[in-house]
């Protein structure tokens, strides 16, 4: 067996024949092939259980993403019907609070994490109008929901208290935790017709009005 190298230059041909072997041994060559295929062999049955525990892992992290997934889109769906059924109380009682000397009035609220975004003002009238697929992109997208609507409601004229406890548990609430950041409320609200913004954490009491709140201007100019 020999390998020919040539090189061609202008009118110049150079021609370099390199001997490989003098011949071939049909049992050297089977011999080769025999022992490329046992080690592919080995290499398989060596990986495979480790090939399988990796693909047992990713499917199993797959299927909790899904019944996480599930468990958020029943979960939004259930408190943003508990939000419309408390739309009128809660305009009513914003009108009152308005009307009053002393009125407690919640400009804006939201529960979640990330709490500087706005993730939409109306989401709980969405739920009918998405396909399933865009209502659990949306869901599980969502850091926070606006909750100024639940708050208003379970307001008095001129105060609000909430347990110290977790607030997903309430009406017009649900889980919006992760696992690297934690929950929380961030509320703005006017009273006597001056207006404050306070943030509370997600297992801790809430009083409003409320002595840390940050003072933010008159009512009228906010």
């Amino acid at each position: 067996v020999e390998l020919n190298l040539q090189l061609n230059r202008g009118r110049m041909n150079f021609k370099i024949p390199i001997r490989l072997t003098g011949y071939i041994d049909p049992f050297r060559t089977l011999a080769a092939a025999l022992i490329s295929v046992l080690v592919d062999l080995m290499l398989v049955k060596i990986t495979e259980p480790s090939l399988k525990a990796i693909s047992a892992k990713a499917c199993e992290k797959q299927k909790n993403k899904t019944k996480g997934n599930e468990k958020c889109l029943k979960s939004r769906a259930r408190a943003a019907r508990q939000v419309q059924l408390m739309l009128k109380a809660s305009s009513k009682k914003r009108k009152a609070a308005l009307g009053a000397d002393n009125g407690l009035v919640i400009l804006l609220a939201r529960y979640g994490t990330s709490l500087h975004l706005d993730f939409g003002q109306k989401w709980f009238l969405t739920v009918e109008k998405d396909t399933e697929d865009q209502f659990l992109l949306s869901s599980c997208a969502s850091k926070n929901i606006n909750v100024t609507v639940q708050l208003q409601f379970l307001a008095s004229k001129d105060s609000l208290t909430l347990p110290g406890s977790s607030k997903q548990f309430l009406l017009g609430f649900y889980d919006l935790s992760s696992g690297e950041e934690a929950a929380g409320l961030y509320v703005r609200y006017s009273f006597a017709g001056r207006t404050y913004d306070v943030t509370f954490y997600d297992n801790e009491a809430v009083e409003l009005p409320n002595s840390r709140a940050k003072y933010i201007g008159p009512s009228y100019r906010v």
